[in-house]
């Protein structure tokens, strides 16, 4: 007996060993052999090549998982210690809930990335929002986000992912208790700051299932996806009154004291110095470069992608409309909390999306679904025609207002 126990522990040893000299030739090939895209600061060429080639050799020597939450495709990439190091969106993985053409969300991913750097260079504000390259990862084309520390409190995510038993019942109790402390350690500036992060780019998804919670109470927007909405996301947003104030209440609970505090003085001035005219005219500048450094024969799906309406002009143009919208809540009340921004907000949005636009939403959102990328293209196509019925013939929006 104790010479089958001592063959069993020697065998244990090696094969731990074996996993523990595995995992040290993999940190050596990491460490020696990765590019580290912060090399080079002032070449965006160099960044997407040293992101792709990084992203594939820890894809290979490091682990790959899929992330739990969120309704598009995302392939975490890990280091051999197992920290994410990258969270990729394929193009052809994209949810079709934002209305955004094939490739809108990666591209609306990369500009929250460049809107976030313009505004840190300019102001010496840090949204925190996570650096993104354009590129290639295992032959597909999309987003190469950089992974950040912290976690979601995602209740939704958390409910359907536990396992069906009592030690998954036991793990969603624990969890929910860690939030219920964690939330009260969060200062209200934190939360203050993602969500005037999400309202500069024009995402009036602000949740904390898009949003990193690390250990120090530290909060980081996630997910770009619906940033820089389309004319369409925009009636939806005014029709449904989608008032950006989930972060006023906790993730499991109700109320959060943070939601009413006053706007904190040094990021409300942090954040009125913004020159939006300046940053509209980078970001339209780098949109078009974008385009251009796209693969000459990419492919979505099997299909070659309408480019020009990946991310239009129209919609960079909506998300500097909506900082410009908080920037004038935030001057006309300086001491305004979450909550009243939120409500504000949604009211000005609403004043400024035309009724034929609503209407026709309403009406496409009463014959029509969205849940696959193929519904979603007929369901923007309908819109459009509205829209342009509604343009064409004044009578008919008149008796449509009317109704």
């Amino acid at each position: 007996m104790d010479k089958n126990n001592r063959a069993a522990k020697a065998a244990d040893m090696k094969q731990v060993a074996v996993l523990e000299m595995r995992q040290a030739v993999d940190e050596l090939l990491v460490n020696r052999f990765s590019p580290n895209p912060r090399a080079y600061p002032n070449d965006p060429v160099a960044q997407r090549v040293a992101t792709e080639r990084q992203a594939a050799i820890l894809a290979r020597h490091g682990a790959t998982s899929t992330a739990e939450a969120g309704t598009s495709d995302v392939v975490l990439i890990k280091t051999p210690q197992k920290q994410v190091a990258y969270a990729f969106k394929p193009m052809k993985g994209e949810s079709p809930q934002n209305f955004a053409p094939p490739g809108g969300a990666a591209m609306r991913e990369k500009m929250c990335s460049v809107l976030n750097d313009e505004v840190l260079n300019t102001t010496g504000l840090d949204f925190g929002f996570p650096k993104v390259q354009l590129g290639t990862h295992e032959g597909e084309f999309g987003a190469l986000i950089e992974g950040i520390n912290g976690r979601t409190m995602d209740a939704h995510a958390l409910a359907i992912n536990a396992a069906p038993s009592e030690a998954g019942l036991h793990e969603v109790n624990r969890t929910r208790k860690l939030w219920t402390t964690q939330v009260t350690r969060i200062q209200a500036r934190e939360l203050q700051k993602v969500m005037l992060a999400n309202l500069a780019m024009g995402n009036v998804d602000v949740k904390w299932g898009n949003m990193l919670v690390d250990l120090h109470g530290n909060c980081r927007p996630i997910d770009g996806g619906s940033a820089f909405p389309t004319r369409c996301a925009l009636a939806r947003i005014s029709y449904q009154g989608m008032a950006p104030d989930k972060l006023c209440d906790g993730p499991i609970m109700g109320s959060l004291p943070a939601g009413d505090e006053p706007m904190d003085p040094a990021l409300r001035t942090q954040f009125l110095a913004i020159n939006t005219k300046a940053l509209a005219s980078t970001l339209l500048a780098r949109r078009r470069e974008l385009l251009d450094q796209q693969p000459p024969d990419l492919l979505i799906n099997g299909e070659a992608p309408d480019r020009e309406r990946m991310l239009d002009e129209d919609a960079v143009l909506a998300g500097i409309a909506s900082l410009e919208l908080t920037q004038r809540i935030l001057r006309e009340t300086p001491d305004c909390s979450m909550r009243t921004l939120a409500q504000r907000y949604i009211t000005g949005l609403q004043a400024a999306v035309p009724t034929s636009d609503v209407e026709a939403y309403q009406r496409m959102d009463e014959t029509h679904s969205f849940n696959t990328m193929s519904k979603q293209k007929l369901f923007m196509a309908s819109f459009d025609r509205e829209v342009a019925g509604e343009m064409a013939n004044p009578a008919r929006r008149s008796v449509a207002r009317s109704a």
